[in-house]
């Protein structure tokens, strides 16, 4: 009997071990996936490939379902994959879309300028030809909140409200130079030679340890590997050193800041929350949060928030107040319909606006790397 139970024990080991050599690989996928965070995989490669002009194609990534609709635009040379941390959460509760500018991420390369105003068409172009349609809720990153902002202006009856994030300004350049040794133009100028140092030096170096040192940025532990490893490889390639010289271009010389100057109008009652970087408070001094301040004083219903403990990309350093920023100004919307006048009236900036928080600065956070826009 005894040897009966020990052999039936046997058997029955056996078969477990068999089965757990057999869902062995099913294990390691699944803890991986878990590990690196599913959500992120999205932004390896093409998601959905729309063409907007010709046969050129900007890259889409949307996730949920609802209304408003949320659009992200990146900062300066960054595409979707600096919404990573947001974008999922966002989606829990509506539709969310990223998208690829020209020459950035898996999008086609233009031949077009890289400012505000074309962007923009191409934001527009991309989303009716994709049937986005509805009210749209925008947030932009830095230079990408130059582009919301000029969506807004030029399609007022489509946005039922914005989110800036650490929002570039067209008077950034004229107000922070002339307090700070023309700093801005000094910053760019050196950001322009170094770009285009890296296309000069594309085919001849591009396989180089110096070159890769110089010219693409190193990972960043709030990614994963997978998206890490995707984002180094487009950073190498030709297509997205042209596009980066391009765009850093046409911020240092001005043009997508005149674009905003003349669309520049009241925002009525739009809902607007500007969010600023506590670290570029310290870097760009008052003029920094005066600026956003004036941002969020173009709307009644404009809010102005300094967050603490946070850096330049507020969408890493703080994915919840992001989050909590998009939702708050989705049910600030009422019926997510917010139509402007044709012609709205000029600019009256409250120089008196009081922000919602002004945290006493964390010295701890700052950093030396330059702001990136």
């Amino acid at each position: 009997m005894q040897r009966d139970i020990t052999s039936s024990a046997g058997q029955l080991l056996r078969a477990l071990k068999l089965t757990l050599v057999m869902l062995l690989p099913w294990v390691v996928t699944l803890a991986s996936h878990a590990a690196s965070g599913p959500s992120q995989n999205v932004y390896i490669g093409a998601r959905r490939l729309i063409a907007v002009d010709g046969t050129r194609r900007l890259n889409l990534v949307c996730m949920g379902h609802g209304e408003p609709t949320v659009i992200f635009d990146s900062g300066l040379s960054d595409w979707s994959f600096t919404w990573a941390l947001v974008q999922p959460d966002v989606a829990r509760t509506t539709r969310a879309c990223a998208y690829d500018r020209a020459g950035l991420g898996a999008s086609d390369p233009t031949g077009r300028p890289a400012d505000s105003r074309h962007m923009v068409d191409d934001l527009h172009l991309l989303l009716q030809r994709a049937g986005v349609d509805g009210a749209l809720v925008l947030v932009g990153h830095s230079m990408g909140a130059l582009n919301v902002r000029l969506y807004a202006a030029l399609y007022p009856a489509q946005v039922a409200g914005m989110v800036l994030v650490d929002p570039a300004h067209e008077d950034a350049f004229s107000r922070i130079d002339a307090h700070r040794d023309q700093q801005e133009t000094r910053r760019y100028a050196a950001q322009r030679a170094a770009a285009s140092a890296c296309v000069a030096d594309f085919v001849r170096r591009h396989a180089s340890n110096d070159w890769r040192a110089r010219c693409i940025e190193p990972g960043d532990p709030r990614y994963d590997r997978s998206l890490n490893a995707a984002r180094r490889r487009v950073a190498g390639q030709l297509i997205y050193q042209r596009a980066q010289l391009d765009e850093i271009t046409r911020y240092a010389d001005g043009s997508s800041f005149a674009q905003l100057r003349e669309a520049r109008r009241s925002l009525g009652t739009l809902p607007l929350i500007v969010l600023t970087a506590q670290q570029t408070v310290l870097q760009g001094g008052d003029d920094w949060l005066d600026l956003h301040r004036e941002l969020a004083a173009m709307s009644a219903l404009g809010r102005q928030r300094t967050i603490a403990n946070a850096g330049h990309y507020i969408q890493l350093d703080r994915p919840d107040v992001v989050i909590d920023a998009i939702a708050e100004v989705i049910r600030t919307a009422p019926r997510y319909h917010r139509a402007q006048p044709a012609v709205a009236p000029a600019l009256a900036t409250r120089p008196d606006a009081i922000p919602d928080n002004t945290p006493p600065c964390d010295t701890a956070r700052i950093g030396p790397p330059a702001i990136r826009h």
